[in-house]
């Protein structure tokens, strides 16, 4: 039998864990909820986010092609570099299509990040808690399909909205995976006793 591409800790390895979970659950929630109260802001704080990265990563790109010891990629890492800053820079100067193109792009994100949790959550069933990461991959999925529907005429709002709502059901996923880890620890620790 073939062997899977994801590496899947045990449940013992994963109770380690579980503070960190939980923080970053709470986070996650946290974030989500001021992205759905101000779905504007949101929407303008994930393109700008997204702008930034990509000029900066072009940048990167740039300052890697014109290092003094030079190497054979010269030509891609000018090429990728021009790229991105051209993206990212016109993703920054102007938000408003910048919105509408990320919101298509979301679309597919979230419609592939749901069929990608469903595939991890068949793959770790018997796992405590993957029912959570199955409904949070069936919420990406149909967070997804909205988007496209909405596309372009909510591009401002849809963003910011649909990537909170995504966040607060990402972030009770994991704390309700670690709240089901803790709770496998007390009861094997109790059966131990």
């Amino acid at each position: 039998m073939p062997e899977s591409p994801f590496t899947l800790p045990s449940p013992e390895e994963l109770q380690k864990y579980t503070p960190a979970l939980t923080g970053v659950g709470c986070l996650l929630i946290l974030l989500g909820g001021v992205s759905i109260a101000l779905p504007q802001l949101g929407s303008f704080a994930v393109e700008t986010f997204i702008g930034c990265l990509l000029l900066f990563g072009g940048l990167a790109h740039l300052f890697h092609a014109f290092r003094p010891d030079r190497w054979q990629g010269f030509l891609l890492d000018v090429a990728l570099g021009a790229i991105f800053v051209l993206t990212g820079g016109l993703l920054l100067l102007y938000p408003v299509p910048g919105e509408m193109t990320l919101t298509l792009l979301l679309s597919a994100a979230l419609v592939a990040e749901g069929v990608f949790k469903g595939i991890a959550a068949v793959q770790l069933r018997g796992h405590p808690g993957v029912g959570w990461m199955l409904f949070s991959g069936a919420m990406a999925l149909a967070l997804g399909i909205l988007i496209g529907f909405e596309w372009p005429a909510a591009s401002t709002w849809v963003l910011g909205l649909l990537v909170g709502i995504d966040l607060v059901f990402g972030g009770l996923a994991l704390v309700m995976i670690s709240q089901k880890l803790k709770g496998a620890s007390s009861s094997g620790t109790e059966s131990a006793a």
